[in-house]
């Protein structure tokens, strides 16, 4: 299980099927009820992201082994909502390229590869905001 603990301080933390807890970390700037995440379909890998249009970080992808990084990599672009392709191969999702005064606010669909790597923007064409939906088909 994965899940923002707010308190004192926000951390994301990670639990077995126990309750016991098997990582933690309050270095991601996650927003309030703004985290969001996506396990693979093999329950191999999570992907951490924001929500609600609040994107504060890049891509963040987890193994097994759930080591959470220290600090969060570069929004650009910033990931929020992903969703896994149902061969769990690519992760797609939207995100805001450029932040503060560099970023035209505009959300576009991106698409990485499992690792969260080789990103592609899908919509960069496109005039408006896109909305990912979903995958069709097994890819």
């Amino acid at each position: 299980v994965v899940y923002q603990e707010v308190g004192a301080e926000t951390a994301i933390v990670i639990r077995d099927a126990n309750g016991v807890e098997i990582a933690r970390s309050t270095a991601l700037p996650f927003p309030r009820f703004a985290f969001g995440a996506a396990w693979s379909p093999s329950g191999q890998r999570l992907v951490l992201s924001g929500r609600n249009s609040q994107c504060p970080t890049g891509i963040i992808v987890l193994t097994t082994t759930y080591q959470i990084p220290e600090r969060a990599p570069s929004p650009n672009p910033g990931v929020c909502d992903p969703t896994w392709s149902p061969d769990g191969n690519y992760i797609a999702y939207t995100g805001v390229q450029g932040s503060g005064a560099a970023s035209d606010g505009r959300f576009d669909v991106y698409v990485a590869n499992a690792a969260g790597t080789g990103t592609r923007n899908l919509t960069s064409r496109l005039s408006g905001q896109a909305r990912l939906l979903g995958w069709i088909g097994g890819r």
